[in-house]
């Protein structure tokens, strides 16, 4: 017997679009998030160009967390980093996207696995990967970058300006980098269907981020 498709504990605008698109369990794992970002209180806290820094916390609940949000490509991430370890966004960064006016949740967070249309490999077929290329890619990719910033630090390191200047465009390039590896690192995991296991391993209100307030 099929799974029936779970009720809209609201009529929500954020709800309607992952309603739509994920598996009938993993939207019970997003709507269960969505119920806790309602009783989420948010302080902004910094802004620099499109990027805004808020404090959010549960209400009644001392412990805060970090979520950023930028204007500009309209991505955001939250330090319980419940995105990256699971594929779903944490109710922190709901709020936040909430709180920016944003009403629907943008694709690129609505991870292929989760999804009623996620392609199932016929048993038998699994990916395969050619580990030693890989290795030998990642490599050159390490040495070639190891160079260059090599080069880059003994030159501004001459300069407190340029020494500045560096320090400032390599933290934009690491937000860079983890905002790309952020976002492929459970696409390029598997095209498989997610398991029901994998899912209640995905539910927080059952593992250790529990215990940790959020």
């Amino acid at each position: 017997m099929g799974r029936q498709a779970p009720v809209l504990m609201a009529n929500a605008v954020l709800l309607k679009y992952p309603s739509e698109t994920y598996t009938p369990m993993a939207f019970e794992v997003f709507q269960r998030e969505y119920e806790k970002c309602l009783n989420i209180v948010v302080n902004k806290c910094g802004e620099r160009d499109s990027r805004f820094d808020f404090k959010v916390k549960t209400y009644g609940k001392s412990r805060e967390f970090l979520v950023i949000y930028n204007s500009l490509d309209g991505t955001v991430s939250c330090n319980c980093m419940k995105f990256e370890h699971v594929g779903f966004l944490c109710s922190h960064a709901l709020k936040v996207l909430d709180h920016q006016n944003i009403k629907v949740v943008p694709s690129y967070y609505i991870l292929r696995r989760w999804t009623k249309d996620a392609r199932i490999l016929p048993v038998g077929e699994s990916h395969s990967y050619p580990e030693d290329d890989n290795r030998k890619i990642v490599a050159t990719r390490y040495k070639d970058l190891c160079r260059n910033i090599i080069k880059i630090s003994a030159r501004a390191a001459e300069s407190d300006t340029a020494f500045e200047f560096a320090a400032r465009q390599l933290d934009e390039v690491m937000q860079g980098v983890e905002r790309i590896l952020h976002f492929n690192s459970f696409e390029e995991a598997k095209g498989t269907c997610a398991s029901d296991n994998e899912l209640a391993d995905a539910d927080l209100d059952r593992n250790d981020f529990e215990g940790q307030g959020v």
